[in-house]
């Protein structure tokens, strides 16, 4: 996903953004836990992650957005990832 879409879907997030309950210290340590993993592994297979991916993941595991929004910013479908 490029910077531009990432931006614009940024706008149109902060002017209807809901009012959030602010994350508990357990989900927040979950959400970092979670995205250091991640990227552990994707890094351990030759890979990179790009600005942006990293950009995106530091928000998720700060409590900007949830999971789903996460992956609609990736342009995945959310009802694919549930277990």
């Amino acid at each position: 996903m490029n910077a531009a879409v990432i931006s614009r879907i940024e706008e149109a997030n902060e002017e209807n953004a809901p009012v959030r309950p602010a994350l508990s210290a357990t989900e927040l340590l979950a959400r970092r836990q979670a995205v250091d993993f991640a990227r552990a592994n994707v890094e351990l297979e030759g890979f990179k992650v790009s600005p942006e991916d990293n950009a995106l993941a530091e928000r998720y595991a700060s409590g900007e957005f949830d999971f789903d929004e996460y992956l609609a910013m990736q342009g995945l479908e959310p009802s694919v990832y549930r277990i």
